[in-house]
């Protein structure tokens, strides 16, 4: 359904590992639900969005939830927040005891690969505060065509 859309070979991939992402977690989490996943179309562009609805037990802290390592299963803990970088947007409502919905989009990225390059480059130097041995910031850089993200979490 990606590659039809217009997604490239990594985009597929992409899409690909968050899909089963969200499915694993209707299987281990919720014991089931569903998951659907619709073509979009708007000013021009083309994109993917996936939703995930189950029935329980829900998320009872989202932002915990979202944080890698965490696990309430013994896993790795990197999924959803896995799921939230490759995406574009995600959004997700639950109730304690209840249902969890969770809807994330992608959008096809305008610039092909071997198109024009993003004219800038980006280097990033990180260290922890001289009080602390452990740095908490972290980054990300990404860019295609002419564009390019700049994300940083102090």
């Amino acid at each position: 359904m990606a590659a039809e859309i217009g997604f490239d070979e990594t985009g597929i991939e992409e899409m690909a590992i968050a899909v089963s992402e969200l499915a694993t977690n209707l299987v281990k989490h919720a014991h089931g639900g569903r998951l659907t996943l619709t073509q979009l179309a708007a000013g021009g562009r083309a994109g993917l969005q996936v939703e995930s609805f189950d029935g329980g037990p829900g998320i009872a802290d989202i932002e915990r939830a979202m944080a890698d390592g965490y696990s309430t299963i013994g896993g790795l803990g990197y999924g959803l927040g896995t799921v939230n970088r490759l995406m574009d947007t995600l959004h997700i409502t639950s109730e304690p005891g209840k249902v969890t919905r969770i809807v994330c989009q992608r959008w096809v990225r305008s610039g092909a690969p071997g198109a024009l390059e993003c004219p800038l480059e980006f280097g990033v130097a990180t260290r922890p505060h001289p009080a602390m041995e452990v740095n908490g910031d972290t980054f990300v850089v990404k860019s295609w065509g002419e564009s390019a993200l700049v994300g940083v979490i102090d």
